[in-house]
């Protein structure tokens, strides 16, 4: 008996030992699967992480342009005008929200007699960007004068107060442009 044991012992050693090696090559294809699903999902969020990388590219490049647009913000709802006056064409556009705080700031920097006197030259030199094709600048100094202001402060009450009426003109226009979009889109709520 002792024989039929070991026998037995032996095939039992010899099955489990089948068996052992049989779960080891299953627990290895196991294995080997999972890396393969592993490496499969590494590969599907490799490619998903590239995509979120291609869109926010995608998507910061066409914010680009829009982006150096805010610098139009400056200018939105500036507006230009060519007064002709006695054969001489002023060319003359609305201020920007800075050009108005420097001018007030000039005006104010005046005692109240002067203020009345100087805000409307103060305004047109600041609104006047050219004479008969000349900007202004350089019409100044071609008349003999070092300042703009200078300049203008030198010329005819009547042609100051025409072109004062003229600006506040376009300025009123500018104004209303933004009254009427306000308005309609009221009226569209």
């Amino acid at each position: 008996m002792p024989k039929d044991k070991i026998q037995r012992t032996h095939g039992d050693i010899g099955s489990t030992r089948t068996r052992k090696s049989r779960r080891d090559k299953t627990l290895a294809q196991q294995g080997e699967e999972m890396q393969r699903v592993a490496a499969g999902a590494n590969d599907v969020f490799a490619k998903l992480e590239q995509d979120r990388i291609k869109a926010e590219t995608k998507a910061a490049e066409e914010q680009a342009p829009r982006l150096a647009d805010f610098k139009d913000l400056v200018f939105l709802g500036r507006m230009e005008e060519e007064v002709e006056v006695a054969g001489w064409k002023f060319v003359m556009q609305t201020l920007t929200g800075q050009e108005q705080r420097v001018l007030l700031a000039k005006i104010m920097s005046l005692d109240s007699e002067q203020r009345l006197i100087y805000a409307k030259p103060f305004t047109i030199g600041m609104a006047l960007s050219t004479i008969n094709g000349t900007p202004l600048e350089v019409a100044a100094t071609a008349a003999g004068f070092e300042e703009p202001l200078e300049f203008i402060c030198s010329w005819q009450d009547p042609l100051i107060e025409r072109l004062y009426d003229e600006y506040e003109k376009l300025f009123n226009a500018s104004r209303s442009v933004f009254a009427e979009e306000t308005l309609t889109d009221d009226l569209k709520k």
